[in-house]
């Protein structure tokens, strides 16, 4: 009799301990995008000629120092060999990051990370970066853009936004993103005058 009452409290208890383990998934753990994208923001080729150049010239000055025996100040190499460093590692580390929920986008840019809620996304277009940054009459005084491109993208998605704000970001696969963003509900025609229906029906 125990053995069959354990039994069924095991078995009543798994769609139970199921919901609990999806629910920890997801606020704990965190949803999985839809999609996700991360990429360099300078191509990698531009990256390694840029980090060629630094070093030629840095070989250079130290070349000019010792044997061309140029009146340098001592400081000036090693000063020279910290601040292309720098500028190597940022070139090589600085990323486009963008990824689809389905209620939200999240773009990391650089260091900074911007999300957007879908229900702040009006209308979105997909296409050539240059046509779709402006949305009409939308290219009026005080409508804010920000751009998050990579360097040598030609296409890309644009989202309008309510508080006209249009955000653009380029992406290797405008369609698929342009599909997956979630969008603001629409409202229903008429569903504004229902109370002003409700009025004159009472008169």
């Amino acid at each position: 009799m125990i053995d069959r009452w354990n039994i069924n409290l095991c078995i009543s208890l798994k769609p139970v301990q199921h919901r609990v383990l999806s629910i920890l998934t997801v606020f704990v753990g965190g949803m999985e995008p839809l999609y996700r994208e991360s990429r360099p923001i300078l191509p990698r080729n531009l990256a390694y000629l840029a980090a060629a150049v630094l070093i030629a010239t840095l070989a250079f000055m130290v070349f000019s120092q010792y044997v061309l025996d140029t009146q340098m100040p001592s400081w000036t190499i090693p000063a020279s060999a910290v601040i292309f460093a720098v500028i190597i590692i940022v070139l090589l580390v600085l990323r486009l990051d963008l990824e689809v929920y389905g209620d939200r986008v999240e773009i990391t840019y650089v260091f900074r990370r911007t999300v957007i809620e879908g229900s702040e996304v009006i209308d979105v277009r997909r296409g050539d970066l240059t046509e779709i940054r402006n949305y009409g009459n939308w290219n009026l005084k005080g409508v804010k853009h920000r751009s998050y491109s990579r360097i040598g993208d030609d296409e890309g998605v644009a989202m309008k936004l309510m508080g006209k704000r249009v955000v653009v970001v380029s992406t290797s696969e405008p369609e698929t993103v342009f599909g997956l963003i979630p969008r603001a509900p629409e409202e229903e025609p008429g569903a504004g005058d229902t109370s002003e229906d409700s009025g004159k029906e009472a008169e």
